[in-house]
Formats: structure tokens, C-alpha cells, sequence
């Protein structure tokens, strides 16, 4: 009776980088060695995987709307000692504005926080976490 498809971001152009540099899963820990990833979502899925990350990525900014996650009380634990090394960036309370690239690679991500100020954030690659929704059909 459906199927489940990924929450994406309202992103205009966000189609024209998906499957080159965003991306809603990962299938190969090593396709995203030496990168710098934007992970956006504040649940298990986006702390887990900025942890594992973490260990082979050129850069890890995580970007969540709130200073809060969703996420296993030892994740949250083990995502703020990261933080704390500048292994990886916290970038809260912030949501995703936009993408810039050309022919769907990735070089910049803007973020904006609720009354409008924007960081430009240098990315490779940008793993969307904002879980699942049902698709009728």
C-alpha cells in the first residue's frame, strides 16, 4: 500500500546534486574518506554517522535547528567530546538555506539560522538526515 521515501529538504536546486554530493543514506563508509561533509539532522541517523565519519573524513560540520538531539544519551556524549577536539564542527542552531556547485558537485553549503544570518560552510559532499515519510501509491 506504498512505499517510504526520504524527508528532503525544501532546497530548490537540490535535485540537480543528489546522488553526486547529496545524499540521504550511506551505502560505502569509504566513498566519503577525505571529504568535507555537512550533516544535517539532529537524530540517531546524523549523530551516528558523524561519528563513524568522524575517523576517515576530511571535515564533519553537523547542523542542526536546535542545540538538542534526538539521539542515544553515549552518541550525544561521544558527538560533544568530538566537538570539543574540532574534529567535528557543531553547527547549531542553524538549518540548511542553500547549495552551490556546478553540474551537481558540491562546493558550499549556506546555512542561516532563524533571523537570517548565514555561514558559508566549504563542502564536498551533504548527508541529509530528516527521516522517512509514506508514499501512497
Amino acid at each position: 500500500c506504498g512505499a517510504f521515501g526520504y524527508n528532503k529538504p525544501p532546497i530548490k536546486n537540490i535535485s540537480d546534486f543528489e546522488d553526486k554530493s547529496v545524499f540521504y543514506a550511506v551505502k560505502k563508509r569509504e566513498d566519503f574518506a577525505n571529504k568535507a561533509i555537512v550533516i544535517a539532522g539532529g537524530g540517531d541517523s546524523a549523530v551516528d554517522w558523524a561519528i563513524s565519519l568522524a575517523e576517515i573524513a576530511k571535515k564533519i560540520y553537523l547542523v542542526h535547528r536546535r542545540d538538542k538531539f534526538r539521539a542515544a544519551p553515549e552518541s550525544i556524549r561521544k558527538i560533544h567530546q568530538l566537538a570539543e577536539t574540532g574534529i567535528i564542527e557543531l553547527v547549531i542552531p542553524y538549518q540548511l538555506q542553500s547549495l552551490h556547485g556546478e553540474n551537481g558537485i558540491l562546493h558550499e553549503v549556506h546555512v542561516a539560522t532563524l533571523d537570517g544570518t548565514v555561514k558559508v560552510l566549504k563542502a564536498d559532499v551533504l548527508l541529509s538526515f530528516f527521516g522517512l515519510s509514506m508514499e501512497l501509491g
